[in-house]
């Protein structure tokens, strides 16, 4: 995956907490050019 934005949140009781936000997806786990569909190869490789 790419991964360009990373920010850190604060959440209330816990402190700041870090996030990122996935712009695509790498092409071989993506079932088109643009990233955002996930094809079987990343549903399988995160246990969906």
């Amino acid at each position: 995956m790419i991964v360009s934005i990373g920010v850190m949140w604060k959440q209330k009781n816990k402190g700041k907490i870090a996030m990122y936000f996935v712009q695509r997806i790498n092409e071989k786990y993506s079932e088109d050019k643009e990233g955002k569909i996930p094809n079987a190869a990343f549903k399988q490789r995160i246990n969906l």
